[in-house]
Order: C-alpha cells, then structure tokens, then sequence
C-alpha cells in the first residue's frame, strides 16, 4: 500500500510560551525526540487515530480516540507513532520558562496559577488521561472542529476556560494512563508486521502468540491499546482496506485481490467487502470510474 507521508499542522502562539497545536497527520513514520525532559505543562486531545509515546524507561503509553490526557514532562518522551498511520488532534502547550508577564496577569484575573496546578495534579510523569465527558474534553474537540485560525481571541478564551477547569479539578477526575512493557510490546508489533506481509494466508493469533511466548490475554490488551480493536476485527478491516486500495489503484481482477488477501474465492470476498463498504467490490470500482453515472443512479 501506498506509504507517503501527508503533514498538515498549524502553531498558533497565543502568548509568550503558550502555543495552540493542530494535527491532521497520515504517515508510517516514527518521530524521534530529544528525549530531554524539559519544564513544559500539555493538554493533547485525540480526535482520530491513536498516539503512541516511547519514553526513557523503554515503556509504552497510548492516547486514543476521543481521549485527552494532560501531562507535565518530567518523564522524558523518545518516540512518537501513529499505529493506525492517522492523527489528528489538538495540543495545548504551555513552557514555564517563557510564560511572559501579559500572560500571568490575564491568569491572575481569574485566580490562576499553572505552577499551582502543576503542583496540585502532582504529575510526576507521563500522560494522566481526563475522563471521557469531562468540560475540559468537550472544550478540546469544540477546538479541533473550529476552521478559522486567524481567531486568536476566541482560542485565548478557550484556553483561559480550560485552565479555569484545571484549577477546580480534582484527583479523581482524571487517571493514570497505563504503561506498557516495551518487551511486549514489540512482540505485539512482531506480529503484527507478520500479518501485515503475509494477508493471503490464513492466519492463526494464537500460534503466532505461542511462538512469542507471552500470553494471548496479554496479547489481546495490548493488540487492542496498540490498534484500537480486537486482532481478528483489526485484520478483517485491515484486508478489506487494503483490498479498497487494489481495487481504486490497480487493474487486478477481484478475484486476483481476493486471493492475495486471503479469501476461499471471490464471493467471501465480495460478503465481507459490502459489509464495511456497503457494496460489492465491482460497484466499489465502477462508483470510482463512472462517478457521474453514479449520482444518476442514487
């Protein structure tokens, strides 16, 4: 499948040292970090996709969809990854050593104070994920789905609001993201590449789990953390999505693609396209070469 990268991300500085990040990013690659703790107070929200971070004690972590997750980095972050080749999202970053005096004072209006909130969350490491109906999470995808970037005012507002909402949060109201073994892990992702190379044989999760030797409850978690689905869900759509890329870029018969992803012939094949699709491989390619005399038909 094709594997180009597509960047699209906007920095909006609202203040000295508070910067307003936008995400709407498809690629394969790994980011490698500094991997320098510095002094900066986050907020990430994940609209779509999922974000995996590596950090210095080679363990894992995972913000998925729809999640928000607020961090103070004294926990050094190596790796970032998109394991679903998507992100997009919006992140809020605030770097303490450069927190100028228009912004303190505009804090200190509503009885702010982000070194306090620091303090008060004591969050020593890592992300701590919000819950899912928290205020300061519909404020973030309220932001996200915003389409003018010259507003800086209104992005202030919205800042100041969650900020507001920080202050009055308490410890139960947010937890802690689980970290994952960076050994597992990669078994997980071990097989997963196998899978991803070998989509025309009929695969079995189980013996390939048995060969890494770690437990399939172990391997159904972490799959789930890593992918966002369970391994046989994640490999019927991952086939299906492939077979979508054949069949709109390659003049293959659908009887050639359903061989190479593995179906006993081309009906299984078609069954399970229209499932996801909502029609049948053939419609799929000739919606996509005869556009026009598609909007007659609907």
């Amino acid at each position: 499948m094709n594997k180009t990268a597509e960047y699209k991300t906007a920095v909006i500085q609202l203040y000295k040292g508070v910067n307003l990040e936008f995400y709407d990013t498809e690629t394969d690659e790994v980011y490698f970090l500094l991997g320098k703790p510095r002094n900066v107070f986050r907020i990430d929200y994940c609209k779509h996709g999922i974000l995996e971070g590596e950090f210095e004690n080679k363990s894992f972590s995972y913000l998925g969809e729809k999640e928000a997750a607020i961090n103070y980095e004294k926990l050094a972050l190596l790796k970032t990854y998109f394991p679903l080749r998507i992100y997009k999202g919006v992140s809020i970053l605030f770097f303490l050593d450069e927190l100028d005096e228009k912004f303190t004072a505009v804090t200190e209006i509503f009885d702010i104070d982000i070194n306090k909130i620091c303090a008060k969350l004591d969050l020593k490491n890592g992300w701590y994920k919000l819950k899912p109906e928290s205020e300061i999470t519909k404020i973030l995808d309220a932001l996200y789905v915003n389409t003018d970037m010259h507003d800086h005012i209104y992005f202030q507002i919205k800042i100041l609001e969650i900020l507001h909402y920080l202050n009055r949060l308490g410890l139960s109201a947010y937890r802690t993201a689980e970290f994952f073994s960076g050994y597992n892990i990669n078994k997980v992702k071990k097989i997963h590449a196998f899978i991803a190379d070998n989509l025309d044989k009929n695969i079995s999760f189980q013996q390939l789990v048995k060969t890494e030797g770690i437990s399939y409850t172990i391997f159904q978690k972490l799959f789930r953390q890593i992918y966002g689905d369970s391994p046989y869900s994640y490999l019927k759509k991952y086939k299906l999505k492939t077979g979508a890329f054949y069949i709109s870029s390659t003049n293959k018969k659908i009887a050639e693609i359903a061989a190479d992803l593995g179906y006993a012939n081309a009906s299984k094949f078609s069954d399970a396209f229209k499932s996801i699709y909502g029609q049948t491989p053939l419609q799929y390619r000739n919606t996509l070469t005869n556009p026009a005399k598609d909007d007659k038909n609907s």
